[in-house]
């Protein structure tokens, strides 16, 4: 099934750009136009639940975003003297660009730079594989994992998100917590 006039609707996204409608919004307009199983899809790839699909496209998004959130762990894990063993979820397999990519992150200037570096990855995984996915399935569905990376850094930008982020900038960790980071 394609879904051109609810494809061709759709802005631009860009990763700094405006929120042209919150993921909520998104989402009904989804339920209205695509079929109840592709928008029950949706819903939980959204909801960043890990659902069995057939989607060659939506099984590169979860081995992308498992290799990635392992490939965290590990440093972590590294930086705090642990075993990475016990930190990994499913298969892993040491890529030396995420390996990059997680240490640039850990290194930026501050924790949400770092989040960025790491979410403009993400950004950049789902632009390629939308290439050749014309108004299918899962071009609505990598949009839809793009339209939340921007109303994240949207609500952070907001007062209230601004002041939330000042707040955990001024948590007072005990002595030597990061010592090994």
């Amino acid at each position: 099934m394609t879904y051109y006039y609810f494809g061709a609707s759709l802005p631009v996204l860009t990763f700094s750009g405006k929120l042209p409608f919150t993921v909520a919004e998104f989402l009904d307009d989804a339920r209205r136009q695509m079929t109840r199983g592709d928008a029950r899809l949706l819903v939980a790839l959204l909801g960043a639940e890990h659902i069995a699909t057939a989607s060659p496209v939506l099984k590169q998004v979860f081995e992308f975003e498992q290799s990635l959130n392992n490939h965290v762990a590990v440093y972590r894990a590294l930086k705090l003297n642990r075993d990475p063993q016990t930190v990994t979820r499913g298969a892993y397999g040491a890529n030396p660009e995420l390996q990059q990519l997680v240490k640039d992150a850990a290194n930026a200037a501050d924790p949400l730079e770092g989040d960025k570096v790491l979410s403009r990855a993400r950004w950049n995984f789902y632009e390629n594989l939308m290439v050749g996915e014309f108004y299918t399935p899962a071009f609505i569905m990598l949009y839809g994992l793009k339209l939340k990376i921007v109303e994240r850094y949207h609500n952070i930008a907001s007062p209230q998100g601004r002041e939330k982020y000042e707040e955990l900038k001024k948590v007072d960790f005990p002595e030597g917590m990061f010592a090994n980071l």
